[in-house]
């Protein structure tokens, strides 16, 4: 059968594209090529300033913000999982839940181009000393 997921959206890059690994940074520009996958970064150019998720901590008085751009199709792949985990420290992860520990997550706003945003909202209240860290994980199973 043709590729599809991950491995299609890998095969529209080559043949510049020679290391098509999801945990690889070809381009070497921060972002492993599973995450420009689902944010809608391009492997083989160094673009991750206009896709990484960002972190806000200043504008919402109850939560930190994680924010990042969520293809539509890799959000229903079932080769791609898809998680922001959060943590006080950067050895211990928990894995942000909708509705668990007061957390939101809010995919609503349609992007268009067959993205979404999602934010995902951190209570304060779980930041040990003053600290809270959050990322994007993501896994890519190639079949």
């Amino acid at each position: 059968p043709p590729p599809s997921g991950y491995a299609s959206w890998a095969s529209g890059f080559l043949p510049a594209f020679t290391n098509t690994a999801a945990d690889f940074d070809f381009e070497n520009d921060g972002l492993a090529s599973g995450i420009e996958w689902v944010v809608g970064g391009d492997p083989t150019l160094n673009d991750a300033a206009s896709v990484t998720p960002t972190f806000n901590n200043t504008t919402d008085p109850n939560n930190f913000l994680f924010t990042y751009r969520r293809r539509d199709t890799a959000a229903t792949d079932p080769n791609t999982t898809i998680v922001v985990e959060y943590g006080s420290n950067l050895t211990g992860w928990t894995i942000a839940q909708n509705g668990v520990n007061g957390v939101s997550i809010d995919a609503t706003t349609d992007l268009g181009g067959g993205f979404r945003q999602v934010t995902v909202a951190i209570p304060r209240v779980l930041a040990a000393s003053g600290k809270l860290f959050a990322r994007l994980r993501v896994a890519v199973v190639t079949p």
